[in-house]
């Protein structure tokens, strides 16, 4: 059950970690795994005194927006939004981490619900059926929570592995993947240093906090003027993920600006195609 009161209730049992976070932003983040289930979810307390509560409240409610902040997540290659019977979708273009087109990857339809707004907590929930290589059951979720002059976020990312998805991840870990790691301390070694989660786990980790990050961005640069937004997004995010450069580096900030901006370009035409054929056939 998701509401304000289990949310309070959580914050607080895991307070004492939020307060020991090594961290600049204070995070605490937790992964899991089974047969229908991989999950990863993050807690971030945030200060931004530039915003209120009511303002980000109105800000995420409204699912055009999260084409604005999502396509951060390097995965993303395109987003838009579509109003279907009074039901509002959001479709992902999901691919690699380079640039790619829209074409070339798969898309994933979740359906956007704002479950509840009230002045001091929001809850929004996104589900897609089904993903790419047979996986289904998909789960984006936001909560946020007034504590104080903070903001805790909330963010839940899951979906069912299928055979085919599993038989990708074992590829990819005993390649590319092979030796990045998750947030989760798992150890210390002989240095005297943390030693990290890896393998899927590290994955699902990775994954949510860079979603996480992505809303911070979005969060961070809501008052500046429209035409200057989207690149002090795609700054912020990367700079952001800079703070966890062992986990999170993937690319140059050169490159990744660069194909993000081409992405960004191919997300306005697809959204200005969608619109026009939506014109036409509403006439």
């Amino acid at each position: 059950m998701a509401d304000y009161a289990s949310l309070n209730k959580r914050y607080y049992a895991i307070k004492k970690y939020l307060d020991q976070s090594q961290f600049e932003t204070p995070i605490y983040i937790h992964s899991s795994l089974s047969k229908q289930s991989l999950k990863g979810e993050v807690y971030g307390l945030i200060h931004n005194p530039d915003i209120t509560f009511e303002q980000l409240g109105k800000a995420f409610a409204n699912y055009k927006n999260w084409c604005e902040f999502i396509p951060l997540h390097l995965n993303v290659k395109a987003c838009i939004y579509q109003r279907i019977n009074k039901r509002r979708y959001l479709t992902f273009y999901v691919g690699r981490k380079f640039y790619q087109a829209p074409e070339d990857v798969y898309r994933v339809r979740y359906r956007f619900r704002l479950v509840t707004m009230t002045k001091g907590y929001f809850n929004v929930v996104l589900n897609a059926p089904y993903g790419p290589a047979g996986t289904s059951n998909y789960l984006l979720q936001l909560e946020v929570m007034k504590v104080e002059d903070k903001i805790l976020f909330r963010v839940i990312s899951s979906y069912t592995p299928s055979r085919r998805s599993r038989f990708g991840t074992s590829i990819y870990l005993s390649t590319k993947g092979k030796n990045k790691t998750g947030f989760t301390v798992v150890g210390v070694g002989n240095d005297g240093k943390p030693v990290y989660v890896r393998g899927i786990k590290g994955i699902i980790e990775r994954n949510v906090i860079r979603y996480f990050l992505a809303g911070k961005a979005f969060m961070a640069t809501r008052k500046l003027p429209y035409d200057k937004r989207h690149k002090a997004l795609l700054q912020y995010w990367f700079l952001e993920t800079e703070k966890y450069h062992k986990q999170l580096y993937e690319m140059s900030k050169k490159q990744y600006l660069k194909a993000k901006l081409h992405e960004r370009q191919n997300q306005l035409e697809l959204q200005k195609k969608y619109n026009q054929k939506t014109d036409i056939t509403s006439k």
